[in-house]
């Protein structure tokens, strides 16, 4: 027995209804949503400002939504500074949800810097961004206004680059993935003291090592560890006189900022520990004293780029010592002649040359 026909009528609106059930059950992509970003831009003069570096990042995806909105979906701080005979760019990005993640390159100019940065940003937004930008005279702009995307009703907004706050998935373009870059810069310096462990201006060699997240070239903070060896000498009138050397390290936090192309300020705090030994010579009994050496200190500095990774660096500040023991000499008679005291406030400068490293 064959299968029953049916009536052309009826036969197309079976397959009619066939691929509307087929259409139907297919899963269909989610639609992403504009991200309106906002750009700051600093750079030497000559080099793409802000509104060509937003430019560069919207004419790669059409998600990409240049806006002056007092809080834009994601907030692109870029950088751009000389490093000897190339172009270093530092690209902060920051989302909605607090989420920060920075890039860096180094290209022959600024231009070129800047377009690669411009392509990172794009791909935080839109991992399907194209690597060249389209060529538009403007870039298109949302004037500020209510947030019509706010969380409503429990609902979470969607994350630049996909379609949902839940989307955690690490894509070749979602710029949010990894964690901030860190850097670590070494540096040795001479340093010249009012006072600090001796009566009167001494040399003293220090060296330590500076850590931080980000970009060492960008607003922000890091820690800074080093050791110092001071050496003097002391004397009083014919009485004698002696040696004084003082080992010690110092922890210090820092707050850093950008005053140029290639240079940063920076202010900074902490504490300095160590010995202070003191040896007597050309006297009749000759001995050696050592007393812990406890100091507060507070500076402000220069760093100046060179040629990378090599930068130099000038400092200056006072050091408040917390222990003011005294060195004496004391003669056969056992009467005591004022050697040294540490004074109540020291002042010290560095200058010095380091480098510096990280990815």
């Amino acid at each position: 027995m064959g299968w029953p026909s049916l009536p052309p009528r009826a036969a197309a609106t079976g397959v009619a209804f066939a691929a509307t059930l087929w259409a139907s059950g297919a899963p269909a992509e989610p639609e992403q949503s504009p991200v309106r970003f906002a750009t700051r831009v600093t750079a030497p003069a000559g080099c793409p400002d802000s509104d060509a570096f937003a430019r560069a990042v919207a004419g790669r995806t059409s998600l990409a939504q240049h806006s002056h909105a007092s809080e834009p979906d994601l907030l692109l701080e870029l950088t751009v500074r000389a490093d000897g005979a190339r172009t270093r760019g530092a690209l902060r990005m920051t989302f909605r949800d607090g989420q920060v993640s920075t890039r860096e390159v180094v290209a022959a100019n600024c231009e070129s810097v800047t377009d690669a940065l411009a392509f990172v940003a794009a791909l935080a937004i839109d991992p399907n961004a194209v690597s060249e930008p389209s060529r538009v005279d403007e870039t298109p702009e949302v004037e500020p206004e209510p947030d019509a995307r706010a969380p409503v009703a429990g609902v979470d907004l969607p994350r630049p680059g996909g379609p949902s706050s839940e989307d955690d998935g690490v894509t070749p373009g979602d710029a949010r993935a990894s964690t901030s870059t860190w850097w670590l810069s070494v540096w040795l310096a001479g340093e010249i003291g009012s006072s600090s462990s001796a009566p009167r201006p001494l040399i003293a060699r220090r060296a330590g090592a500076r850590a931080g997240l980000g970009s060492p070239d960008a607003l922000g903070a890091d820690l800074e560890l080093g050791v110092v060896r001071r050496v003097g000498d002391a004397s009083a009138d014919d009485a004698g006189r002696a040696t004084l050397v003082l080992w010690g390290g110092h922890a210090r936090a820092c707050v850093r900022v950008p005053t140029g192309a290639s240079s940063v300020a920076r202010g900074c705090g902490g504490l300095e520990a160590g010995a202070l030994v003191g040896t007597g010579w050309n006297v009749a009994r000759p001995r050696q004293e050592r007393v812990d050496w406890w100091a507060a200190s507070l500076g402000v500095g220069l760093e100046m780029q060179l040629v990378l990774p090599l930068f130099a660096l000038a400092d200056a500040g006072v050091l408040v010592p917390l222990r003011r023991d005294e060195f004496v000499l004391r003669d056969a008679e056992g009467r005591d002649t004022l050697l040294y005291r540490p004074p109540a406030v020291a002042l010290v400068g560095q200058l010095g040359l380091g480098l510096r490293l990280g990815p």
